[in-house]
């Protein structure tokens, strides 16, 4: 879990909260604080951004978000995926978090203080509000665990991830690149 939990906290407690350069997340009323990520969990995250940003730019409708984002899945959980794509059901791009839709897909990158939570708890409370996929990239075990709404166990993926979401978006990475160029 993260650094600190906090629970029973509501949505507007939380937003309360000042501003103090650490990862805040509420998740099912659970107030989670992780610390900065690591150097490599950074180009992970570099990785896959550039990866799903070059396949969703053949959409105008598909868009590739960065961590430190907000994603509101219900009145009791906030979270701050690494990378996650969304559909925009109008030509205008959301201007405040809170008019973003549920993601389609979510990346998240394992870091030794959030694996528990990430791997159970958030992956859940993703599939449970409608995220389609939601992608746990291991970084020790150079898999990505692939889970797919209305499948009980993960696809774990070492070579190409190839996915098809129902928006009509596929694409195809290669996992064996992605770390390798992680740890160069």
């Amino acid at each position: 879990m993260g650094m600190a939990a906090v629970h029973g906290m509501s949505l507007e407690e939380f937003l309360a909260l000042p501003e103090d350069g650490l990862q805040h997340e509420l998740l099912n009323g659970e107030h989670i604080v992780n610390p900065p990520p690591s150097a490599s969990h950074e180009w992970a995250f570099l990785e896959f951004l550039q990866r799903l940003q070059q396949i969703a730019s053949t959409r105008d409708d598909v868009h590739t978000v960065a961590s430190r984002s907000e994603v509101r899945l219900n009145k009791n959980t906030l979270v701050q995926p690494d990378v996650f794509l969304f559909r925009s059901e109008t030509p205008r791009r959301p201007r405040r978090w809170e008019e973003f839709p549920i993601p389609i897909l979510v990346v998240e990158i394992l870091s030794p203080s959030s694996t528990k939570t990430d791997r159970n708890e958030k992956r859940l409370a993703y599939l449970n509000a409608g995220v389609e996929e939601c992608w746990i990239v291991d970084l020790d075990a150079h898999v990505v665990e692939r889970w797919r709404r209305g499948f009980t166990q993960a696809d774990v993926v070492a070579g190409e991830l190839t996915f098809a979401l129902s928006v009509g978006l596929s694409g195809s990475i290669n996992l064996s690149e992605v770390f390798a160029r992680i740890e160069r």
